[in-house]
């Protein structure tokens, strides 16, 4: 292989993604959301129907990285459609 086709390869490589790929994203981003609704509910549940009140502060805690998650996905999808847009 000689540097032409190994730039090339390389460019080829590291081009950017068709808006195909902005799929990704969303599918990630609803499973995120499926799964922020599910522990909100199981917390909601402990709450209402547990008496050990401290397992409750364990399901709030993962809450927070669930809804990073989903805010992140959230927020790659919307910059992946928007700058794949044709003006």
């Amino acid at each position: 292989m000689n540097l032409a086709e190994t730039q090339t390869t390389f460019m080829s490589a590291m081009s950017p993604l068709g808006s195909e790929f902005c799929d990704y994203f969303y599918y990630l981003t609803m499973i995120n959301l499926i799964l922020l609704v599910y522990v909100i509910l199981v917390a909601l549940y402990i709450f209402a129907f547990e008496k050990k009140r401290d397992s409750l502060f364990h399901v709030m805690l993962s809450v927070l990285p669930i809804f990073i998650s989903y805010f992140t996905n959230r927020l790659l999808y919307s910059m992946c459609v928007g700058s794949t847009q044709k003006m």
